[in-house]
């Protein structure tokens, strides 16, 4: 992410909207940067995180919504939902 951001910038000049699509099981895990650095000197990416253990007991609601993301959150939860913890 950090690499293509940069990446878009040098060639068009435009900043892109960076978005994190978090698929773990960790509630607490919730990044939105990302840094490296070397000799006092840091550089970094901030970026939006979207968490999608947040849409657990929203099954319903993305059951009844058209947009294809929703499918996909839906089969993510269950895929999750029978996993056994593991993951």
């Amino acid at each position: 992410m950090f690499a293509d951001a940069y990446r878009v910038y040098e060639r068009y000049a435009h900043e892109i909207v960076r978005l994190a699509v978090l698929a773990d099981t960790r509630p607490g895990s919730r990044p939105n940067r990302f840094e490296v650095g070397r000799w006092g000197r840091r550089r970094g990416l901030e970026f939006t995180s979207v968490k999608l253990l947040d849409y657990a007991g929203r099954e319903a609601e993305l059951d009844a919504d058209t947009n294809l993301f929703a499918t996909v959150v839906l089969t993510h939860l269950a895929a999750q939902a029978t996993d056994n913890g593991v993951g």
